[in-house]
């Protein structure tokens, strides 16, 4: 009976044992079910790489008439192209040799590190960040020798807690605002404070975050009415 145990089981082991084991297994399965059904979701709100191709050469063939455009003393952008499936890449010509280049001291992570925070910070980027479109700088010296390039995309960003501004004044017993200026995504079950108060309302409900050019907006249901009067330009924020 020990070598029977042994060939099917490793070791033995009794039914309480493998009713936790069970339970386990389908935990573990619940779990990973639920998250890869989010990721799903997520993914499916993202347009298309087809689409962002389209868009992306649009972009380009608008700046390429005005190429080259010089940047600073040193720094010449000559061109862009797409990357990747999801990818928009940067050239740029430095007024330099790369022998020389190379011998400022962390030269490529201080580029690395400008780039990204212009990437992450830079509102007129927001469209990048939203569908997940990566951005790649590639430099070349005076004798268009390749140095390096340097990349980012909305992993190397901070994850920032949502936040907008109203856009009209409300009556003291209304819970629903439409928001401008919005930064991330409001969603049911956020706690917010609204302008100064340190009062907190959770969200149940809240419609789809609308993007156009000039910023993204979104409308979100409290709980219970604030119990104040609330004015255009009060910042909305999640505090939790």
């Amino acid at each position: 009976m020990q070598s029977q145990s042994l060939v099917s089981g490793v070791c033995p082991v009794n039914t309480y044992q493998k009713n936790i084991m069970n339970r386990r297994e389908l935990l573990f399965f619940m779990i990973f079910f639920c998250f890869f059904t989010t990721k799903s979701i997520f993914a499916a709100k993202l347009i298309s790489n087809k689409e962002v191709l389209t868009n992306l050469s649009k972009v380009i063939e608008s700046t390429k008439p005005t190429l080259p455009k010089i940047i600073d003393k040193n720094t010449i952008l000559y061109d862009m192209k797409p990357f990747g499936l999801r990818g928009l890449e940067y050239f740029y010509k430095l007024n330099m040799a790369k022998e020389a280049l190379l011998k400022i001291p962390d030269i490529q992570l201080i580029l690395q590190n400008m780039q990204t925070n212009n990437y992450c910070s830079n509102k007129a980027l927001y469209w990048y960040r939203d569908e997940f479109i990566s951005m790649k700088w590639s430099y070349f010296d005076e004798n268009d020798i390749a140095i390096f390039s340097v990349r980012a995309n909305p992993n190397d960003c901070p994850v920032l807690k949502a936040s907008g501004y109203t856009t009209k004044n409300a009556s003291a017993t209304s819970n629903v605002f439409l928001l401008k200026d919005v930064i991330s995504q409001f969603s049911v079950g956020d706690i917010i404070t609204i302008g100064d108060s340190k009062k907190e309302y959770e969200i149940v409900e809240v419609k789809p975050l609308k993007k156009t050019g000039s910023g993204n907006s979104q409308t979100i249901i409290l709980m219970d009415g604030v119990g104040f009067e609330i004015n255009a330009e009060m910042k909305v924020s999640v505090v939790r």
